[in-house]
């Protein structure tokens, strides 16, 4: 029970961060002094070029967040299971950061959650590169196991 409500608890965190970010953003003319708004040259650019330029920094910005937010609840979740306050979660889902292009002895697998997994076995597999595939880590009888999206299953172990 305390492992789901501080699940939830980290769930509501993430949300609440990105929908504050999201109704605060108004603009980079809003955003930037006027000074540094007119030095940007951004007053040149019609009202559809800035409206698609402030939806990007507006994106961007948000997809940042988002991420050190996953980070921070890892590293919150982590902290906890040390304490012994909540066991380990069953599934790890995150995403690998960077292209995957399949791995070998010295490959560490880093993940958008700020976790680090390295493979258990001395297989070499290559495959064409899948950019930032999504994971899910699982817990067997003999150790961990991550599936890669649309690539396979590796037998893997934490290093960080």
């Amino acid at each position: 029970m305390k492992k789901l409500y501080f699940a939830v608890l980290v769930g509501l965190g993430i949300v609440n961060i990105a929908s504050a970010q999201d109704a605060t953003f108004g603009g980079l003319e809003k955003a930037m002094d006027p000074g540094t708004y007119q030095r940007a040259g951004l007053q040149k650019l019609t009202s559809g070029e800035r409206a698609v330029l402030d939806e990007f920094v507006k994106n961007y910005v948000m997809a940042k967040q988002k991420d050190a937010a996953a980070v921070a609840a890892a590293q919150a979740v982590d902290r906890a299971v040390k304490e012994r306050r909540v066991s380990p979660p069953e599934v790890i889902e995150s995403r690998i950061v960077g292209p995957y292009k399949g791995y070998g002895l010295r490959t560490i697998f880093r993940l958008a959650n700020g976790q680090s997994w390295q493979p258990t076995n001395s297989e070499i597999v290559t495959i064409s590169p899948i950019e930032s595939p999504n994971v899910a880590i699982y817990r067997d009888m003999f150790g961990y196991k991550m599936f890669i999206e649309g690539a396979s299953i590796v037998r893997v172990k934490r290093v960080h």
